[in-house]
């Protein structure tokens, strides 16, 4: 489960107690195939058991979620459920039996019935799901629509061949493999117990003590590797049980055991790596798969010569990249053994220009805005709402008004947005939580001077925005418009929302409203010929600026994240941009020049 991530006091108790007793596995030491197994068969199949009652307290313990201790974890979803939602619902977790009990007919007797170390807390559905099916890679992916507390059907990540075999998701493959090999080794006919083995073929009847598929499995030993949560539930169990599961603690008794002529053959060199989805902060990867002699079982993914991640398809997404950056990717093939083919052939890609805010507001704070009425300041409806139900710290709230007057309240930028003749500029995010009808709309206008009075001046519609009809519901509804082009606003122009409708009060809450794009001009300007340092900047220091010497700034702008001017400078002196005074946080940094125009974003800290 490598997608559970400690604090700081539970990886420090590994450090403390989670280690293998000295000299437990000394009879082990040197030895190969049949010789290493029964050596560890001595080592573990002495131990305590349990009930199958009892298992349920014991697995309370063993799988308990590390970042909820009221919680279990589930083996195949990775769900975390209460403890004491237990039992046979739907949407309860039961106990499942990795080691499918039919395969040796040992039920739920004590040893191999109620060996913690292959009992697992699995919600209900998705373990009748799994039944008796062998492990195998394949098949459709399994949905749970009775998942607890949920509504609608969740995808488990992983995939059944009906009255076949089951794949778990990725991320426990390696942790059932391991499971799998402990069962064989631990019960090898002793007493009135099944000699269990684990075979590379689907075997003819489910009651045969027979597991499969071991060519599988030992991919999935290789591919997963033991992680954290395997190691401390292996040192839960040994507290309890007494025993441990020598492949969580030496995963390479594995192939020592059931793969003894290692695989040193590396798998063909990944071919034909494309980039798709180009963006400013991302690209896309895809390539030829490669071959090899027992099978392929991931990629290694590399970003100017360090590893950026895995997968185990033929697609990988890269993301975090700087704008107007070049990078080098290539990638490795893996095979069950840890073979790697060599490299690709590298791939140079550079990433896009960074889209830029022209205008945030999230009304946090209310002087970015200002309020204008069409007839008196009684009229005034906008509130400012300085914490707001949705989670944010400030929105603006129309309350409405008793009078039959159209075109009648206003809520304006305080100042002018400049869209530097923009041909790219997008309304990103727009959100409207609305108690009523269809009342407000957002316009623009270029000849504005700022008055209370805006009725006196033009107003035009931002084109395409279209809003839904609201339910009326007392519930506030979130609206977002993405994607609108709004390429004909250029020059410098305010903003405003303006409320134009008749009849009764209507209350409307606005908040988050963002417009980005990269401007035409901001492209013509590249990266490589304004570097500004250091990014992040201390508080009490300057920014540096270099720009090459032939390009000639006209003006240097600072931005707060609402859009609001803080500096303007038509001299930068020695290369300095005077930052000192500002205090913690994100800004911008817009730079105007012959070329065209330059924005990065900058972070005070």
């Amino acid at each position: 489960m490598k997608k559970i991530f400690f604090n700081l006091l539970l990886i420090s108790s590994f450090s403390l107690f989670a280690q293998i007793p000295a000299g437990y596995y000394d009879n082990a030491q040197g030895l190969t195939g049949d010789q290493l197994k029964t050596a560890l068969h001595n080592i573990i199949e002495n131990h305590t058991t349990f009930s199958y009652s009892a298992v349920w307290d014991q697995l309370k313990y063993t799988d308990e979620d590390p970042n909820n201790s009221n919680n279990v974890l589930l083996l195949y979803t990775g769900w975390s459920y209460p403890k004491n939602n237990n039992g046979g619902g739907s949407t309860e977790w039961n106990r499942e039996h990795v080691w499918a009990k039919s395969h040796g007919n040992f039920g739920t007797a004590s040893g191999p019935g109620t060996d913690l170390h292959h009992l697992r807390p699995t919600d209900v559905t998705v373990n009748s799901a799994r039944g008796n099916l062998h492990f195998d890679n394949g098949g459709a992916d399994f949905y749970d629509n009775s998942r607890y507390q949920q509504s609608g059907s969740f995808n488990t990540g992983c995939k059944r061949v009906a009255g076949e075999t089951w794949e778990p998701r990725d991320e426990v493959k390696g942790d059932v493999a391991r499971m799998i090999f402990y069962m064989a080794t631990c019960y090898e006919g002793q007493g009135s117990y099944p000699d269990l083995e684990v075979v590379d073929y689907i075997p003819a009847t489910t009651s045969a003590p027979l597991h499969a598929k071991l060519s599988t499995l030992l991919q999935w030993n290789a591919q997963d590797p033991v992680s954290d949560w395997e190691i401390r539930r292996n040192n839960r169990i040994y507290e309890r049980q007494h025993n441990r599961n020598p492949f969580i603690d030496h995963p390479e008794y594995v192939d020592l055991i059931w793969n003894p002529t290692p695989d040193t053959q590396a798998p063909t060199v990944p071919t034909n790596l494309i980039a798709t989805n180009i963006s400013n902060n991302a690209v896309s990867l895809q390539w030829q798969a490669s071959t090899d002699d027992t099978g392929v079982v991931g990629y290694e993914v590399y970003k100017d010569g360090q590893l950026e991640g895995n997968t185990n398809t033929t697609t990988y997404t890269v993301t975090g990249l700087q704008a107007q950056t070049t990078y080098d990717f290539c990638v490795k093939a893996k095979d069950a053994a840890g073979n790697l083919s060599a490299c690709s052939t590298l791939l140079n890609v550079t990433t896009t220009a960074q889209a830029t805010y022209v205008f945030y507001e999230d009304f946090n704070d209310c002087a970015t805005v200002k309020f204008t009425a069409y007839n008196e300041a009684s009229d005034k409806n906008w509130e400012c709402l300085t914490t707001h139900g949705e989670g944010d710290t400030g929105a603006m709230q129309m309350n409405g008004y008793n009078e039959d007057v159209p075109s009648k309240d206003w809520l304006i930028t305080t100042n002018p947005v400049d869209f530097d003749n923009a041909t790219n500029e997008e309304l990103s995010l727009y959100t409207v939580y609305t108690y009523g009808n269809m009342p407000i709309v957002l316009v623009y206008s270029s000849d504005y001077d700022g008055t209370s009075n805006p009725s006196t001046f033009t107003w035009t519609p931002v084109p395409n925005v279209v809003f839904d009809t609201p339910t009326g519901s007392s519930t506030e509804q979130a609206q977002v418009i993405s994607n609108v082009d709004i390429s004909s606003i250029t020059g410098t122009v305010y903003l405003a929302f303006k409320y134009y409708s008749t009849g009764s009060p209507t209350r409307w809450t606005i908040d988050n409203f963002i417009i980005s794009g990269t401007t035409a001009s901001l492209q013509q300007l590249q990266a490589s010929d304004v570097q500004i340092y250091p990014n992040p900047v201390h508080v009490n220091s300057d920014l540096y600026i270099k720009i090459n010497s032939n390009i000639n700034v006209k003006t240097c702008r600072i931005y707060n994240i609402s859009g609001q001017e803080l500096l303007v400078s038509t001299d930068i002196k020695n290369g300095i941009i005077k930052t000192s005074h500002l205090k913690k946080g994100l800004y911008f940094v817009k730079i105007n020049a012959d070329k065209g125009n330059f924005t990065r974003k900058i972070i005070v800290e």
